[in-house]
């Protein structure tokens, strides 16, 4: 399954008070939470955590936790 993921990364406390405020919107956000893991959420509520593996050509290979499977993720401009 591909996501495009085309926002730039916010940290938690901003994530949080745009969620608070009823800003977000978009169907994908997600935030970095170290340097390799990202937790997306989705417009649904469902929360994912993802843990980067590698990056190329601006496909970011994740790990995706709890569900037991590898997807691939199209990340635009938000790999640094």
């Amino acid at each position: 399954m591909m996501y495009e993921l085309n926002r730039n990364f916010i940290n938690e406390k901003d994530f949080q008070n745009r969620i608070a405020q009823g800003l977000e919107k978009l169907e994908i956000d997600f935030y970095c939470v170290d340097g390799r893991d990202f937790i997306c959420t989705f417009q649904d509520g469902r929360k994912f955590i993802f843990t980067l593996i590698e990056v190329k050509n601006g496909i970011a290979l994740l790990d995706v936790d709890p569900i037991e499977l590898t997807e691939t993720i199209k990340v635009l401009n938000c790999i640094n």
